[in-house]
């Protein structure tokens, strides 16, 4: 027999089709909710524990859907390299989960830091996200390895390297398929046959594709390729965005990482590729592609939840309403992880992933920056030492999420 466990008395954005419920109880037995009650009269005393949240607002746990968890990895592979990077991870996904975070997707890391991370979360060792990783970034010979990427030639060679990442943990693989690193040019940096060779056998095996891409002819090979979701997305074309649409794939556009009045890595003015950026965005969104958030920043250098905020306010900026702008980061990003039935909103039957905020975020992003319960997997994982709500005692605290 699951304890029950009572939330009485929070506004809950439910981000469903029931919408904002005021003075509402939530009923969570085991890591589900059961139930959603619109009543003050709730009987306390068949329940193993009450919470008060009464004047909070209750959200679904968010997710970021493009984040570097081990992030110190733009460097040669090194013992020391693995060491620092895992304990960074340590470090982030702490931080990850104490920001509202529940679930978090990895994409890249220039080692196996990132799976003994996700073993270690998994398991209970460790506290943080249940984390959806992509393992280590692969593109052609000749991209800058330097950064996270790793080199393959031919399609056997991107099978192999594919094979192993599924064999290491990976949820994901992340390609490689055009970058600034040429400035102005837009240098694909694999064929169609390798790309479609890592798809086709990330597909076979339960796993689905990423890509950073920066331009056009990238935004080509992307769509030949039939990967799940397009990362960054500089500059799609109109007949890019429909065929994303007609494919079902997804748009993390990271606006906030590329939002620089010079980025060096382009070697070029900023100023054209932000406004195509931004015009390749507004196109996506106005013809209904599905776009999740993803921050793309160093955990460890910038706050979750400021990295969060910071998003959010430039994709209402966009052109997003606040109500879409929080569905990027909690019902799409679920969906994006085929995670849709199980997480991304708060509803009857799903995982028990909440946040419990002083002001509602549909007012000013601002709110996610002051929390008073993170509940992850039916659990309370995190509260503030100032917070009135519980969270701190034995009985209340868990260190993992079950991985769904």
């Amino acid at each position: 027999m699951h304890p029950r466990t009572l939330l009485r008395g929070g506004n809950i954005l439910t981000l469903s089709s029931m919408g904002l419920l005021e003075n509402g109880n939530l009923v969570l037995e085991g890591n589900r909710i059961i139930d959603i009650l619109q009543t003050t009269q709730v009987d306390a005393s068949s329940f193993d524990q009450v919470i008060d949240i009464g004047g909070s607002y209750i959200i679904p746990g968010l997710i970021d859907a493009h984040a570097h968890l081990c992030s110190a990895t733009a460097k040669v592979v090194s013992e020391d390299l693995i060491a620092s990077g895992t304990i960074d991870g340590v470090i982030c996904a702490r931080n990850a989960v104490k920001s509202g975070l529940t679930t978090v997707r990895d994409l890249g890391c220039k080692h196996g830091g990132i799976y003994a991370l996700k073993r270690a979360i998994n398991s209970g060792t460790l506290q943080g996200p249940r984390v959806y990783t992509a393992g280590r970034n692969m593109s052609g010979t000749g991209v800058v390895e330097a950064w996270r990427n790793f080199s393959y030639d031919g399609s056997d060679a991107f099978r192999k390297a594919v094979r192993k990442e599924w064999q290491e943990g990976a949820d994901w693989i992340k390609l490689i398929l055009s970058d600034g690193q040429w400035g102005e040019r837009d240098i694909p940096l694999m064929t169609l046959d390798e790309a479609l060779a890592a798809v086709s056998e990330a597909h076979s095996k339960g796993m689905r594709v990423s890509c950073h891409i920066d331009g056009e002819r990238g935004a080509d090979l992307a769509l030949a390729a039939n990967v799940d979701s397009i990362e960054h997305g500089v500059e799609l074309s109109p007949i890019h965005i429909e065929e994303m649409v007609s494919k079902n794939i997804f748009y993390i556009p990271t606006i906030k990482s590329y939002y620089s009045e010079v980025i060096p890595v382009w070697k070029t003015n900023a100023e054209p590729k932000l406004r195509s950026h931004r015009a390749s965005f507004e196109l996506a969104y106005q013809r209904g592609v599905k776009i999740a958030l993803g921050t793309d920043v160093n955990y460890l250098k910038q706050w979750p939840s400021s990295a969060l905020i910071e998003e959010m306010k430039m994709l209402e900026s966009w052109g997003m309403d606040k109500l879409q702008v929080l569905s990027t980061a909690t019902i799409t990003a679920a969906e994006l992880l085929g995670l849709e039935t199980q997480i991304g909103t708060v509803e009857k039957g799903k995982v028990a992933d909440l946040v419990a905020l002083r002001s509602n975020p549909l007012d000013s992003y601002e709110a996610l920056d002051d929390i008073q319960l993170v509940i992850q997997d039916g659990k309370i994982v995190f509260a503030p030492p100032e917070s009135p709500l519980p969270g701190n005692g034995e009985k209340l605290t868990t260190l993992s999420p079950k991985p769904l």
